[in-house]
């Protein structure tokens, strides 16, 4: 069977966007710091606000007609990012992680002594509700990216918290949408980072 990893080794980073499986493929190795770099928002404490430029509030004119297009990303929207969700604890069961290896397909004689790397899959998200969302009900999964820290063991408390960190409007095919990029920090009860997932979210009007 393929293993995920053999040695369970602090920052590994992963980028994958199908639900649980992974190969050896989809690992690589980097310094501590890289974390850092790629999740700029991990160095800000909890509820710090991001300071970003002020977005336009109306698309480019429509070159066929000359009329403005009305943004679908209101003020509300805007005041959103940078803010913390509810944090979420849950406790880590060792059954949980038999239970998630066997489904994996993964025979890691370390488990459940420690999870896998993407166990924390399955403990979930806690996306804060976006504001004015009624004008943008269509959602799609825009994929999603991990870096993990502190190995994750039975017993842990495991606390996550999600911080919208960018809302962009686009203008495509489908017409307008917004693209919203979100940062979930996973830390254990002693406050050390487990994981990080930097997910995207699409959203559209209705159809």
């Amino acid at each position: 069977m393929p293993r995920e990893h053999e040695a369970l080794t602090p920052a590994l980073h992963i980028v994958n966007t199908c639900p649980l499986r992974i190969s050896d493929q989809n690992i690589q190795r980097f310094p501590g710091e890289s974390a850092r770099e790629r999740f700029p928002l991990l160095q800000k404490a909890p509820g710090a606000r991001l300071t970003l430029p002020a977005l336009a509030t109306s698309l480019p004119a429509d070159p066929s007609t000359g009329a403005t297009n009305v943004s679908i990303l209101t003020p509300a929207m805007q005041a959103a990012i940078g803010r913390d969700g509810e944090p979420r604890t849950t406790i880590v069961e060792r059954g949980a992680i038999e239970r998630f290896a066997a489904a994996i397909g993964d025979d890691n004689p370390a488990y459940p002594d420690v999870a896998p790397p993407t166990f924390l899959r399955s403990v979930g998200l806690a996306i804060p509700a976006l504001p004015d969302s009624e004008a943008v009900p269509r959602v799609l999964d825009g994929g999603s990216e991990w870096t993990y820290g502190e190995p994750v063991r039975p017993g842990d408390a495991i606390t996550f918290v999600t911080q919208m960190e960018t809302l962009i409007e686009r203008e495509g095919r489908m017409g307008s949408m917004l693209i919203a990029t979100y940062v979930t920090r996973y830390t254990n009860q002693r406050g050390e980072l487990a994981a990080a997932q930097r997910n995207t979210l699409i959203r559209m009007p209705a159809a």
